[in-house]
């Protein structure tokens, strides 16, 4: 049996990190607005735990984005996908159990039903302001790109809104780049 790739991460302190990571299957599981609420509550509570500053995000309907910067001693980035995704997994699959969804048979990978993709997903230090930039402006397009809205700040789960001066219901950390 060939070896599995690894994936390289690197925790370099200072550095912003864009991180990607995806639905089972690229299941639109991300379209439920409980689901997106519990993302952002999560995102919040890890935020708090894990000492670090978001600085851009974006709920796809099969997929997230965030930019983040870590402001504590330990960046430990496997450590805060955990404690973001783990409590949407478990309130996502409960949801949809109880729901009698019938997605939730399409989320089995022969031992149990998963929420998100396994796997780290896309971990990338940011080393430059101008390399932050092109990512907010990146994550803040997604939606745009994928036709699902007009302008980035029509998107209810993004930050572009935020970016803009509205009122919003997650509070975004703008950096100073």
């Amino acid at each position: 049996m060939a070896e599995r790739a690894r994936r390289r991460v690197f925790n370099d302190p200072g550095h912003a990190h864009e991180l990607t990571f995806s639905t089972y299957r690229r299941k639109r599981l991300l379209e439920d607005e409980t689901v997106c609420r519990a993302f952002l509550s999560a995102l919040d509570a890890a935020r708090k735990e894990h000492a670090f500053q978001v600085w851009a995000y974006v709920l796809m309907p099969d997929h997230v984005h965030l930019l983040l910067f870590p402001t504590g001693l330990e960046d430990s980035m496997a450590g805060i996908r955990q404690a973001v995704k783990q409590p949407v997994a478990k309130f996502g699959l409960a949801t949809m159990r109880e729901l009698a969804d019938p997605r939730l048979q399409q989320l089995h990978d022969g031992r149990r039903p998963r929420f998100w993709q396994p796997g780290g997903g896309y971990d990338r230090n940011m080393h430059s302001s101008k390399a932050c930039r092109k990512s907010i402006g990146y994550i803040h397009d997604n939606p745009v790109v994928a036709g699902l809205c007009a302008h980035p700040w029509d998107w209810e789960f993004s930050s572009a809104a935020a970016y803009r001066g509205d009122d919003c219901d997650f509070q975004v950390d703008f950096p100073t780049l």
